[in-house]
């Protein structure tokens, strides 16, 4: 079966691209925060908040910057595809929480309209 195909009885994909419909920049600032340990360099996690919306060169060049630093391509890749990898372990969490929220009534608010 071909894992790309989008079987036939869907009706609808919604895809979460940048944070808007489950709230992930807590999970991403932690994967940086790891990532940058990982390469010798400790940080913040609000040092990551501050970057919000940054790609992730800018991130790297920021923290490096305030290091006194200057990254290397190596640097770059490795810091890049390392914070990948420990994101992507989160997601399924991530996402098992968002909806733990969503589906629990109590946490749903009188006021919405």
């Amino acid at each position: 079966m071909d894992k790309t195909a989008i079987p036939e009885n869907f009706e609808a994909i919604i895809s979460d691209v940048d944070g808007v419909l489950v709230d992930s920049m807590s999970f991403h600032a932690q994967a940086w925060k790891t990532s940058f340990k990982e390469a010798g360099i400790d940080i913040e996690k609000e040092e990551i908040y501050i970057l919000e919306g940054s790609n992730h060169i800018g991130i790297i060049e920021k923290i490096f910057e305030k290091q006194g630093l200057v990254p290397t391509e190596e640097d770059l890749d490795q810091i890049h595809e390392r914070k990948k990898e420990l994101f992507s372990r989160t997601r399924k969490h991530m996402y098992l929480m968002e909806w733990m929220k969503l589906s629990n009534p109590c946490n749903q608010s009188s006021n919405l309209q």
